[in-house]
């Protein structure tokens, strides 16, 4: 096994280096600050517009860690803790000339950093947004020597990059020339956001690296809107630890992505005096904190743990706290007082289990469905929401319509996961209401207090594009210890 592992690796790896120079764009400029011809490996993120805003992510040694960077990045943006960037990877000439901040007898031409600075600062910096737009974030990156460029660039221009990621950097240069540095440049970074990863690896490399005396500098000096942090990897090699340091480094840099995907379900509550509710964190995170008073939350607020049960009418506002003065604004959730649904009146034994159902095909926009509207089919479904057996994989309006069982009293979570645009109507009550762009993959949820019995629903599902999909789920702490479940068609009944 472990060798069918070193054969995959080793044909990645190829694979990799191989197509590293047909990755992207590689765009040549003559470089009147270098006086050379310089070249950088442009790589778009998939459907690129110039009218969004990406990551621009800076890769020092280009050559080699731009296919890399671009894995890792693609990763990352699958599990969505990262938005969509923007690769340049700056293509080497001479690397110890370039990220080294001094001229030592050894390297007859180091010591070039300040004028790397400026290539970055006045021609490839204003080159990607003149033709690449404004963008969000610029992160640079470096390993080794790269990642000794990188701190000294924080040093010196910290205002040129809104992030920094330094991979077992070369901290060791110069008799640790930038650890004495550090000294005095920190303290001037007071008051300014910047973010900083280092990595580095386990035990004397940290020591040999000059990394176990930088981590002690930043302790000291470093001023509190400096958001950083130092990670040692053990069982790591020079070589192979930059892996682990881009990725983790990338994700540090972007915490703040994070933080706005963060959300807490039910999204729509309604709260019965006297009877607590609960909300939990969809995904999960650390140093969530939340307030009922609507006010911002901040480290005195309360930190969520496990469940957060609420027993008054308030407005629920929830956040990451960073250090970051950036840091995307708290979102809220209204706990609405509410009165207990009182089940219909019915017999039920015109009932039968599944839902009516109205389908309508070739509907381009949902409102266009008026009394006058003829569907394509009608019928029961008994089992599921039949979205498989309707014809078109667009353009169409599914209408239900039946009754809900509430097995017991008490409150009731839904929970949906659409593709489209979904409504859920309790009687006339809107419960949940999915619209595809204005959520952009938000889970939609609700939670209300059902009196047992029957309770009549309205489901309308507008198919816009090809993937349909209606996952319907219920939580009702008293019944279901260990999460929510698939709502089941036993629940669902019509009137004959």
């Amino acid at each position: 096994m472990n060798y069918l592992k070193t054969v995959a690796i080793f044909l990645l790896l190829s694979v990799s280096l191989s197509a590293q120079k047909d990755l992207g764009e590689t765009i040549t400029m003559e470089s009147k600050i270098m006086g050379e011809t310089r070249e950088l490996q442009i790589v778009l993120p998939d459907n690129f517009s110039k009218e969004k805003s990406y990551s621009v992510i800076y890769v020092t040694d280009g050559e080699k860690r731009t296919t890399m960077t671009k894995s890792i990045t693609d990763f990352i943006k699958y599990a969505k803790m990262m938005p969509e960037s923007i690769i340049v990877g700056v293509i080497n000439i001479d690397r110890k000339r370039d990220f080294t901040p001094t001229n030592t007898e050894y390297h007859k031409t180091s010591g070039n950093a300040d004028v790397f600075i400026k290539y970055l600062e006045e021609e490839v910096k204003p080159y990607v947004i003149a033709n690449y737009g404004v963008n969000n974030k610029h992160i640079l990156t470096g390993h080794s020597l790269g990642g000794l460029f990188a701190m000294y660039t924080l040093l010196t221009k910290a205002e040129l990059f809104d992030g920094y990621v330094a991979s077992d950097p070369s901290f060791w240069w110069d008799n640790e020339f930038i650890n004495e540095f550090a000294k005095t440049k920190l303290p001037t970074l007071k008051g300014k956001q910047h973010i900083l990863y280092i990595n580095g690896r386990d035990g004397e490399p940290m020591k040999g690296m000059g990394i176990a005396n930088m981590n002690e500098v930043l302790k000291k000096y470093a001023p509190e809107t400096l958001d950083w942090k130092l990670t040692s990897y053990p069982n790591e090699t020079h070589t192979s630890v930059v892996l682990k340091g881009y990725y983790d480094g990338l994700r540090f840099v972007e915490e703040d992505y994070v933080n706005d995907k963060i959300t807490f379900h039910p999204r729509n509550v309604n709260y019965i005096k006297g009877n607590p509710v609960m909300l939990f964190l969809d995904g999960g995170a650390e140093n969530v904190y939340y307030t009922l008073n609507g006010n911002e939350p901040t480290k005195e607020a309360m930190l969520y743990k496990n469940v957060a049960m609420i027993n008054e009418e308030a407005v629920f506002k929830f956040k990451k706290i960073t250090k970051r003065s950036q840091a995307t604004k708290a979102k809220e959730i209204a706990i609405k007082l509410s009165t207990p649904v009182v089940a219909e009146k019915i017999n039920t034994k015109k009932l039968k289990k599944g839902l009516k159902y109205k389908y309508y095909e070739d509907i381009a926009n949902k409102s266009s469905i008026n009394k006058e509207t003829k569907p394509t089919k009608t019928g029961v479904l008994m089992n599921s929401f039949g979205l498989k057996k309707f014809s078109k994989d667009k353009s169409f309006v599914c209408k239900y319509d039946g009754y809900f069982e509430a097995k017991t009293t008490g409150y009731h979570y839904f929970l949906l996961d659409a593709d489209d645009d979904f409504q859920l109507y309790l009687k006339d009550q809107l419960l949940l209401d999915y619209n595809k762009k204005r959520d952009a993959r938000l889970k939609s949820s609700a939670v209300v207090y059902l009196k047992k019995g029957m309770h009549k629903i309205k489901i309308n599902y507008f198919q816009k594009e090809k993937k349909k999909k209606i996952n319907l789920q219920l939580y009702m702490p008293i019944l279901m210890k260990n999460g929510p479940k698939k709502v089941s068609f036993n629940s669902f009944f019509y009137k004959k």
